[in-house]
């Protein structure tokens, strides 16, 4: 991957990666990376970076920090002591994804990909090649499922519902399908769930889920109303295989829909 070109926002992908990729922080030696740090009265003190932290791209505590030879951990917000920690990250670490095309669009694809599944990086090491093939090998059965009635939208295994119940109190904006009908005739569908876990059916074209959560209902098709499309996380077992913490979550493009009537969960 070439960087010699490439613009500050590109390299910063890049370092989040780098972060990301080991389990969000990295411990260089204080003497390869160093801050000037101001104290209340003026002074200036220049001390070694023990660590960096990389802990996400929103929220309030979003952001780059280090941690200081002092023992302090500060937020960095000064954008030249940024860009200086971000040229250092780049000299000092090995860049993963080597092997894709430098675009932005991927690069902060990966970038919410490891956050998502940073509990299990930081336990069983980086996303390796082995499991992207995984994901993308559900992502594109599932989306090949949905390409075929794009046309006339029918409910499918893992799309994503909305709804209400009698009081209109408490909607449910992101149930998931979990069933096709049975002897009942209706669909499952599951209004607050987890992570649903996916896996393939014995001809490998068709996917059934395992879903925790609640409540469970049943809906007839004629009551589903199509919304639009979704993108909905699901899991399935990483590198590490069956163990704790061992699932790793990615993004599907699903269809969604809307229960016309009210219902009781």
């Amino acid at each position: 991957m070439e960087t010699s070109n490439c613009t500050m926002e590109e390299l910063e992908l890049i370092a989040k990666n780098i972060l990301l990729s080991r389990g969000g922080a990295i411990y260089p030696n204080p003497r390869d990376l160093s801050m000037t740090l101001v104290e209340k009265d003026g002074t200036e003190r220049e001390l070694g970076v023990c660590s960096v932290l990389f802990a996400g791209s929103t929220g309030v505590f979003g952001g780059y920090y280090v941690g200081l030879t002092n023992g302090g951990t500060y937020r960095l917000t000064d954008e030249a002591d940024k860009k200086k920690i971000i040229h250092k990250i780049l000299q000092l670490y090995s860049i993963p994804d080597r092997d894709i095309p430098l675009r932005k669009g991927l690069l902060e694809e990966r970038v919410r990909l490891r956050e998502r599944n940073i509990a299990f990086i930081a336990r069983y090491g980086d996303i390796t090649q082995k499991d992207l093939d995984m994901m993308d090998e559900y992502q594109k059965a599932m989306q090949k499922l949905r390409e075929e009635v794009k046309e006339n939208p029918v409910p499918l295994v893992g799309d994503t519902v909305e709804g209400t119940d009698y009081s209109g109190e408490h909607p449910f904006t992101a149930g998931v399908i979990d069933a096709a009908p049975g002897w009942s005739k209706e669909f499952s569908f599951c209004a607050e769930p987890y992570v649903p876990f996916v896996s393939f059916e014995s001809n490998k074209t068709a996917v059934s889920l395992s879903v925790s959560g609640g409540s469970f209902l049943q809906v007839d098709a004629k009551d589903l109303e199509y919304v639009g499309e979704d993108v909905r996380y699901f899991c399935n077992w990483g590198h590490c295989g069956p163990c704790a913490g061992g699932a790793l979550q990615f993004p599907v493009k699903v269809n969604k829909w809307r229960v016309k009537e009210a219902v009781d969960y």
